[in-house]
């Protein structure tokens, strides 16, 4: 065996040392490779170096000169070396059970022999630095394999406990490593601002490794989209692309990012992902991308088709992809199968239960839903959401996310009395205001059919025309249609009737009070109710829609009976420009 002469020399007695070893690991990690260090380690003959070389090789890749290396520890009488190799072994197994979920492996299977091996070593009574390091390299084990299994309480403790022991021993490396399994059951347990305290404390680190740095930071990229910091997200997760474009890890939760931002190219190949499904989250995000605009139904139901074999593995992503099957069918046309798709789905992820609050909002504002919870306790919930923001780039980011997927809702929340001002900026500019020519995002439209199709198919009446309106749309196209920020492709910008929001108001007001029915006919008046229309089209339904809503606006009729009074003769998918 050739050792390269690059490599510094180490002693038995070093070998043993964690500080001293974690020391000549650290000066070499640059100009050696870790399988060059395991070979120079096997070349000293211990049992201890031995184990030492197990673990460089594992790092390495080389799993079948690990396991050689191993095994004279695994089978040795001497408690400290037998835990030091024990788990190293789980970790193996772990490896083995995460690289492939097929495998027939379970590596919970090893957290009882290694609580034995730990209460082994203890028993010893031995404080020398090596006997510690056992009982911190195991602790560290348990806390992977805890967390590995949603055990995250039980790996917090074993974690904590690792990390505290592990600065007694002056070798930074260990207590890296250590803090990062805290770091990482905290953010499974949605224990999110303890979670990304100790990612910067990693990734602020002088002694972290490249891989560690890395895995730091897309997790702390992973929690500021949980709290909606899409900017600073976004420009972290963009600096580690650039950085290392060829890795699955960055280029998945990049996708993921963008996907979430409405960002993610439509023709962008999706990265593979099978260890954490995260591939199918990104399909069904870029397809409800692709077409924001004008729901397709093939691509609706592309979404649900490829979230069908999900399979949940975080607390976080669940909810999520629970919110993606509700919102494919919503725009279906199907708000009472959206509604039992999210039924019952929370989580404690701030952004998270923003976009499921305000899917049951859109369910309750569809001319065919029905009340999850009633809509004032919804925007109260909203409200409240955003009161546990404490930064203006969170509560800015979650708002452009709700006015991104959920237009009307997040129109509504903004024009109701549990109002968000950042809510209202993103969302209101939406809300077109009738006049001479019609108002939206701050641009006269010269086209007026086109939005009284979007009144009438909002209340479920049928709005189709036989006629061609290219015109019309081109006219619509060059207000609607624009690069977003950040993005590279155009993309439809919503546009939210404002008589569908008064109508709703004015349901609310039925419950809550005058003041939500101040709401309304304020609405009514800055932004009108259905535009007329100079010809003859639709000029029917138009004008029995405006009567109807003019008699609630009056107290001359009720919401009960309202959707009974127009009788439409063919419901439209929501949201939809017939």
């Amino acid at each position: 065996m050739t050792v390269n002469a690059k490599c510094l020399p180490i002693t038995a007695s070093e070998v043993e040392n964690p500080a001293a070893y974690y020391r000549w690991r650290v000066q070499q990690r640059t100009s050696v490779q870790p399988n060059e260090l395991a070979q120079a380690l096997e070349l000293l003959g211990t049992v201890a170096a031995l184990i030492r070389a197990a673990d460089l090789y594992a790092v390495a890749g080389r799993e079948q000169d690990s396991l050689r290396c191993v095994q004279q520890g695994a089978a040795s009488q001497d408690p400290v070396i037998r835990a030091h190799a024990l788990a190293l072994l789980a970790r193996h197994e772990a490896a083995l059970e995460f690289a492939n979920s097929a495998a027939p492996v379970n590596s919970a299977a090893s957290l009882p022999s290694l609580q034995q091996a730990l209460l082994e070593v203890r028993s010893q009574g031995r404080a020398d630095p090596f006997a510690l390091e056992a009982v911190v390299e195991v602790l560290i084990t348990q806390a992977e394999l805890h967390t590995e299994h949603r055990q995250y309480q039980e790996a917090m403790q074993c974690a904590s406990e690792a990390l505290l022991l592990s600065k007694v021993l002056d070798a930074a490396p260990l207590t890296l490593v250590a803090r990062l399994g805290y770091a990482t059951a905290a953010h499974r347990a949605l224990h999110l601002q303890e979670a990304s305290t100790h990612y910067r404390l990693i990734r602020e680190s002088p002694d972290v490794g490249p891989r560690q740095k890395q895995y730091a930071a897309l997790n702390a990229a992973a929690i500021q989209l949980l709290y909606g910091e899409d900017r600073q997200a976004l420009n972290l997760l963009e600096s580690l692309h650039t950085a290392d474009p060829t890795s699955p890890a960055v280029q998945t939760t990049w996708q993921y990012a963008r996907g979430l931002c409405g960002l993610l190219d439509e023709e962008e190949p999706i990265c593979p992902c099978p260890s954490n499904n995260y591939d199918q989250v990104n399909q069904a995000l870029q397809l409800l991308n692709r077409h924001a605009g004008q729901p397709d139904e093939p691509a609706l139901r592309a979404v649900i088709e490829a979230l069908r074999q999900w399979q949940p593995n975080s607390a976080t992503l669940g909810p999520v992809v629970r919110w993606l099957q509700g919102l494919a069918l919503l725009k279906l046309g199907q708000p009472l199968l959206s509604a039992q798709r999210i039924a019952g789905q929370m989580s404690e992820a701030p952004a998270a239960d923003a976009l499921l609050l305000a899917l049951q909002l859109d369910i309750s504002l569809h001319p065919q839903g029905a009340d999850l919870q009633p809509p004032a306790a919804l925007c109260q919930a909203v409200q409240g959401v955003f009161d546990q923001l404490s930064s203006v780039d969170a509560r800015n980011g979650l708002a452009a996310r709700l006015a991104l997927w959920h237009p009307v809702a997040a129109a509504f929340v903004a024009v109701s009395p549990h109002s968000v001002p950042e809510l209202a900026d993103a969302a209101l500019p939406a809300v077109f205001r009738d006049g001479r020519p019609i108002h939206v995002y701050g641009q006269g439209v010269p086209a007026r059919l086109p939005f009284v199709q979007l009144t009438l198919s909002a209340f479920g009446v049928d709005a189709s025309l036989p006629r061609d309106q290219h015109a019309e749309r081109d006219r619509m196209r060059e207000v609607l249609c624009v690069v977003p920020p950040g993005g590279r492709h155009p993309r439809w910008r919503p546009v939210v009737p404002p008589a569908q929001l008064v109508f709703h108001l004015l349901r609310v007001a039925e419950t809550e009070g005058a003041l939500w029915r101040r709401t309304a006919e304020e609405l009514a008046t800055s932004h009108g109710l259905v535009p007329t229309t100079h010809g003859a089209s639709l000029r029917e339904e138009r004008a029995l829609l405006h009567h109807h809503l003019l008699q609630l606006l009056n107290q001359q009729r009720t919401t009960q009976g309202f959707f009974a009074a127009l009788t439409p003769t063919r419901r439209t998918p929501y949201g939809q420009l017939a």
